[in-house]
């Protein structure tokens, strides 16, 4: 409805241009056929374009292409040279200037149409920040450390909480999937949750199974580099080891080889 309205105008402007048409056409074929003596004794012609009026909706048949070659033959048996006539007006009228009439009007309910759907994407991020911020106020006051994180056992009690409960299904979160949420967050084997790294994943993780897919790939992402760098420390301290022992066997060699010489 939106869509047609902001049409309007389009509308108003495409109606008159086509009236300007039809009229200059009618007034044309009247005068030429008509009104004209020589065709007066031929009753299909007196019948389509008679009048002014008759020519008018004997045009609106041609726009609608509704039995146009009953309209066509008399008067092409008269002047074949009329067929540049009808094809120029067919044309232009019924493939050109209604199809680009249809075509703005589509164009414009789309564009009220994309307009609509920004708006409500921006209404719902809107209402899901708010959530996220009222969910962060309810969970700092169960920090009793002051360190923006918190245990699991707070965490227990928080979604216990009807005010926690109730931001989490403004959320569209479940407060059964809590468990799965701070699976994801602690596969770097912290023993707290920061706030806002579980606020980070009840914002991502509840709009499709894609993006859940790829926090549970970046934690463990998280926790497989930090396992590898921990072996890595470890392969390199056995190996700074290796070539000590190395190191000194090598000079101890050196000390017997010069007390032998000796």
């Amino acid at each position: 409805i939106a869509g047609l309205a902001s049409s309007t105008r389009t509308l108003f402007w495409g109606s008159s241009l086509m009236f300007i048409i039809f009229y200059v056409c009618a007034v044309f074929l009247t005068r030429v056929f008509g009104k004209d003596s020589r065709y007066s004794q031929n009753e299909d012609l007196q019948r389509r374009f008679g009048t002014l009026f008759q020519s008018m909706f004997s045009c609106f048949m041609l726009l609608t292409m509704e039995g146009w070659p009953d309209i066509a033959e008399p008067v092409m048996k008269e002047q074949p040279a009329m067929w540049i006539f009808f094809v120029g007006f067919i044309g232009f009228t019924s493939c050109a200037c209604l199809n680009l009439l249809m075509a703005v009007i589509c164009d414009n309910i789309m564009t009220v149409a994309r307009h609509e759907e920004r708006d409500a994407a921006e209404l719902a991020e809107e209402e899901r920040c708010d959530a996220l911020e009222d969910l962060r106020r309810k969970l700092v006051a169960f920090d009793y450390k002051g360190t923006g994180a918190l245990s699991f056992e707070d965490f227990a009690l928080a979604v216990r909480d009807s005010g926690v409960v109730a931001s989490l299904r403004g959320l569209r979160v479940d407060s059964r999937e809590i468990g799965d949420i701070l699976e994801l967050i602690t596969l770097d084997e912290t023993s707290d949750v920061s706030i806002d790294e579980f606020l980070y994943c009840c914002k991502h993780a509840n709009r499709c199974m894609t993006a859940r897919d790829i926090l549970s790939i970046k934690y463990e992402f998280i926790a497989l580099s930090r396992s590898m760098y921990s072996r890595f420390g470890d392969l390199e301290r056995k190996l700074n080891d290796g070539c000590d022992v190395s190191s000194s066997e090598s000079e101890d060699s050196k000390v017997m080889d010069t007390c032998d010489g000796g």
